[in-house]
């Protein structure tokens, strides 16, 4: 996936041991999150404001969301989302892909876990990165991607 954080990743556990740390922003990859891609997603279900129990779903925390989404580019857990409307962040968790043609992934369910303002995924840098697109040359492979595609 990358070159490994030089300043906080754990040698022996390969665990990042600063998770505000400005080189990798807590992902263990030096240099941290990608640039931003703009995507659209469509949320499944949207709880209560406070966390409770609903006599229909049971427990709800407003902090989790789950939406669907096309699945380009490819989406894994450990991903960065920002919020276009509320610039809030999100981890993205479990990764469900629920249509596939030809062995190709396409459609996909996400858990999105909301994550603290404390996070360093709020930084100027991080935030940065995500307005920020890259000009890159196509190559002509853009869409050449067959068969099974894993995250590790």
């Amino acid at each position: 996936m990358g070159v490994p954080c030089p300043r906080c990743l754990d040698h022996d556990t390969r665990e990042v041991s600063d998770g505000m740390c400005p080189q990798c922003f807590g992902t263990s990859i030096d240099g941290g999150y990608y640039f931003g891609i703009p995507m659209k997603v469509l949320l499944q279900q949207e709880g209560p404001r406070k966390k409770g129990v609903s006599p229909d779903i049971g427990t709800t925390d407003p902090r989790r969301r789950t939406v669907r989404s096309v699945h380009y580019p490819m989406i894994c857990s450990k991903d960065l989302w920002i919020s276009a409307r509320s610039a809030d962040r999100y981890e993205i968790g479990v990764v469900n892909i629920v249509t596939f043609v030809r062995e190709t992934p396409v459609v996909g369910v996400y858990e999105f876990k909301m994550l603290p303002r404390t996070s360093i995924a709020y930084s100027d840098q991080v935030s940065a990165k995500a307005v920020t697109l890259p000009v890159e040359q196509p190559t002509g492979t853009e869409h050449t991607w067959h068969g099974k595609l894993d995250c590790d």
